[in-house]
């Protein structure tokens, strides 16, 4: 098969002369990089602290103790 260009306007990138399977997997391989956008961070929800009270019971104490 002879070699394929790209189909994204202004996109330089051709195959060589290969197979056709493989022409076709290098195309998709390829197209990929026109498809990632910015990629953003996750923001990461921070674990929030076990609170007692100072007038707490002997249970609370117990599960706060326990977690």
């Amino acid at each position: 098969m002879p070699a394929v260009a790209c189909p994204i306007p202004d996109c330089d990138y051709v195959t060589e002369d290969l197979d056709d399977v493989i022409v076709a997997a290098l195309l998709t391989a390829h197209g990929t990089t026109h498809t990632q956008g910015p990629t953003a961070a996750a923001k990461i929800e921070r674990v929030r602290r076990p609170v007692i009270s100072a007038a707490g019971t002997s249970e609370e104490w117990e599960y706060f103790l326990s977690r």
